[in-house]
């Protein structure tokens, strides 16, 4: 090839990454389809299949309000419930499961309801992209952690927010480790 070529080539290629990229990039935003993965694919268990568990009723915690218990369990029940059926259908064509940062950058104030975050992503995935419908302010951040068992695949939907000058968790498991499973109850970060 001729130099006078060469740079012509160059040139092209130079010029159709520079209009394509911004393409590429917002497509693959957008594109809610799953990307495959050396990670081996979970299967549907009943666990993930399940329907999450219904907010329970007050319970009395030491160091919380009943009130406060209340209200962040009535507000994390639509993202459960979202979630659950999300995770299911991707577990049903064998596609990844979906692990979802904090909604929020730093822990709520139970008394202040904050807004979220839903951009805030892991990898291409964000709440945004994955069409979760986020309330408009709320008590607590919520994030969803992947795991593989011995016993197989799950995930773990863990809501934590600040009451007191205290930061407290509550963490509901869909799969075959029931063990990740808590209550609301006090958590400091190592």
């Amino acid at each position: 090839m001729t130099r006078t070529r060469l740079l012509t080539v160059f040139s092209a290629v130079t010029l159709a990454a520079f209009f394509l990229l911004p393409w590429i990039k917002a497509t693959r935003a957008q594109d809610l389809t799953p990307v495959a993965t050396a990670t081996p694919q979970p299967s549907p268990t009943p666990e993930l299949m399940a329907p999450p568990p219904s907010a329970p009723d007050p319970r009395p915690i030491s160091g919380l309000d009943p009130a406060i218990i209340r209200q962040a369990d009535i507000e994390i029940q639509d993202i459960l419930l979202q979630i659950s059926r999300l995770q299911s259908s991707r577990a049903a064509v064998k596609a990844p499961l979906l692990q979802l940062p904090s909604t929020h950058a730093e822990i709520p104030a139970a008394a202040l309801k904050a807004a979220p975050d839903p951009g805030r992503a892991v990898g291409i995935d964000s709440w945004y992209s994955n069409a979760v419908d986020l309330p408009v302010s709320m008590t607590t951040s919520v994030r969803v952690d992947v795991y593989e068992g011995p016993r197989g695949w799950g995930y773990v939907i863990i809501s934590t927010m600040e009451y007191a000058k205290i930061n407290w968790t509550r963490a509901v498991n869909y799969g075959p480790e029931s063990w990740r499973s808590r209550d609301w109850e006090p958590w400091a970060e190592d």
